[in-house]
């Protein structure tokens, strides 16, 4: 039963670290002083905070990371000015592409 938690609080801990760490990035930083090339703090944030919920829902880490890389993927190019439904629906189907061929694979 201990292992158990231990395997679920560490990511929970974490995933309330980095929601926290985003959301102060966020409302506490300037946007003036966060120009395009530091925004990697953000998408870092933006990724493991993607990541560790996702880690405790789905439990398998490589498709957390894949679901992580997709959402922060979207976020980018909603940045860019590029992301919308279709370039959403195109990454959903690619995640789910994705996922269908490492089970097919394994």
């Amino acid at each position: 039963m201990r292992r158990k938690t231990q395997t679920i609080l560490i990511p929970l801990l974490m995933s309330v670290l980095c929601w926290l760490g985003l959301l102060g990035l966020i409302f506490l930083v300037d946007p003036v002083i966060l120009l395009p090339i530091k925004l990697a703090p953000l998408w870092i944030l933006l990724w493991m905070a993607v990541f560790y919920p996702g880690l405790v829902i789905i439990k398998k880490a490589s498709d957390s990371a894949i679901v992580a890389s997709a959402v922060t993927g979207f976020m980018v190019l909603r940045y860019l000015g590029i992301g919308n439904v279709i370039t959403g629906g195109l990454l959903f189907g690619l995640v789910a592409v994705i996922e269908w061929w490492r089970l097919k694979i394994s």
